[in-house]
């Protein structure tokens, strides 16, 4: 298993997002952005860079690797034949959870959502089921009002679900052998 530009690419784009956060916060008497402009922009980027790290952590890691057979699905069975991305995640957290990792329905459910922001921005249009969706769990519908709890959520829900990916990773028999 290789780590090309891309994966660098992602995981350091992660890392600087998350400095960013913390050089923002550590300017004394704070920043002239007003807070919802600058967790809006934090929360749609981070958005976005979470599904495309995560994706490309399952395109990566478990290319040809029979010991993720059940986690590629996620990218297999998806967009090709039309098999909704609740489907999709649903699938991915019962994989997790058959390798021995609690799982938080939660958190999951949380992911879909962020899955849901990042198709509005990146696409430019709300599907009114998935905005309703986004809504029920708690994000808002207006992609400039996120606020700094939203951002702390999504830094959470980025950890619960990269992680058991990185330790099902590590302990692939392809990996090691």
């Amino acid at each position: 298993m290789e780590c090309d530009d891309l994966s660098d690419a992602y995981s350091d784009d992660m890392c600087y997002l998350s400095e960013l956060d913390r050089m923002i916060e550590s300017q004394p008497g704070g920043t002239v952005t007003p807070d919802f402009i600058k967790y809006s922009c934090c929360c749609r980027l981070w958005a976005t860079m979470m599904v495309g790290t995560f994706e490309m952590a399952v395109k990566k890691w478990g290319n040809g690797d029979p010991f993720w057979h059940d986690i590629n699905r996620y990218l297999k069975d998806g967009k090709r034949d039309g098999r909704p991305n609740k489907e999709r995640v649903k699938r991915l957290e019962d994989a997790i959870r058959n390798r021995g990792f609690k799982v938080s329905v939660a958190d999951y459910d949380d992911l879909l959502a962020i899955i849901y922001i990042r198709n509005a921005y990146v696409h430019g249009r709300w599907r009114p089921e998935q905005a309703r969706y986004v809504a029920s769990r708690g994000f808002p519908r207006d992609l400039m009002r996120f606020d700094q709890g939203h951002f702390v959520r999504m830094k959470a829900i980025y950890d619960a679900v990269l992680n058991p990916l990185g330790i099902t990773m590590a302990l692939s028999p392809a990996r090691r052998g």
